[in-house]
Order: structure tokens, then sequence, then C-alpha cells
């Protein structure tokens, strides 16, 4: 192989490594066992299952254009888990309450069944 050939599968072969070292540190895929062939499924499965949602998400604000998929998915998860959302933002809260009350807020949740 030529000097120049050994350089280009080099960048390539780094692009390849920086998209998997990010989507392992960014997204926790490390932890989805790809391992084994049932593992590669899950994942892919998985995968096209977020990506379909979050697409649904981008078209149902009715925008054009590449989606932002932190916003699209965001949408989904308001729209179509809202209890997920508000479970959130209540143990935010209440892991908060010390800092809240050091500056003086005093939180409270009356009449909320979860």
């Amino acid at each position: 192989m030529s000097p120049e050939h050994i350089v280009r599968w080099g960048k390539r072969r780094w692009r390849i490594e920086g998209f998997f070292k990010t989507a392992k540190g960014r997204f926790s895929l490390e932890r989805f066992g790809q391992g084994t062939r049932v593992g590669v499924y899950r994942y892919l499965v998985l995968s096209m299952i977020a990506y379909l949602l979050a697409h649904w998400g981008h078209l149902s604000q009715g925008r054009e254009g590449l989606p932002q998929w932190g916003a699209a998915a965001k949408t989904i998860l308001e729209e179509v888990l809202p209890q997920t959302v508000i479970e959130g933002l209540l143990m935010e809260i209440e892991q908060r309450s010390a800092l809240l009350r050091s500056h003086g807020i005093e939180v409270s949740v009356d009449g909320c069944k979860i």
C-alpha cells in the first residue's frame, strides 16, 4: 500500500473511533451488552425506536430542515410520557431542598398524587 492510501484509511478509522467514543460516553452505550448477537439486535431495535420517536417529535413541531435532536426528544418525552417528566421534576425538587432552604426558599407540593 502507498503511504497516501494508509493515511486515508487511518483518517477514516479515527472518525469511526471518535463516533464510538462519543456514543459510549454521551449515550452510555457501553452498558448495552453488544457483545452478543441478541445484544446487538436489542441495541439496533432500541436505537431505531429512539430515532423514530425523536423524528416524530420533530415532525409534530411542524418544522422543516434538519432536526435539533435534543429538542425533538424533549418534545416526545413531554407529549408521550408526561408522568416521567413530572416525577423527575419532583425528585429534583426533593434532592435540592437543602440548597433551596439555604437560600430562603421553601417549596412544597400539595395535592399531588403520583
